[in-house]
């Protein structure tokens, strides 16, 4: 192993390591300094269920009201785009596997011996 492949491989990843995990933990003890704000935060009203809850999540995921209070475009149109793109991935994916078992290709067996 040469000199570089070392430094990369074997001392590099652990220094990355003890930075991401001190910036992690110097990140925590930050927030925990903050002093606590003395005015109520709930200022929206929440759902009182649990599938309210799951609903408005949901509404809160896909529609994007916040975005759509602010720009009424915008926001339609990442939709659209989204899931055009979702719809053409899942469906490619269908389309290369019937492919796939049209072609009658066998899978490879595994040979045992008793």
């Amino acid at each position: 192993m040469d000199i570089f492949s070392f430094i990369v491989a074997g001392i590099m990843v652990y220094i990355a390591i003890a930075v991401f995990i001190i910036g992690m933990i110097f990140r925590i003890i930050s927030w925990f300094r903050v002093p606590k704000s003395s005015v109520r935060l709930g200022l929206f009203p929440k759902p009182k269920t649990r599938v309210g809850r799951f609903f408005k999540v949901l509404k809160d995921s896909f529609l994007f009201p916040q975005s759509y209070s602010v720009d009424k475009v915008t926001p339609i149109v990442k939709t659209k785009y989204r899931l055009g793109y979702s719809y053409t991935f899942i469906l490619e994916t269908i389309r290369s596997l019937l492919k796939y078992i049209s072609a009658g290709v066998e899978y490879p067996r595994a040979e045992c011996s008793l």
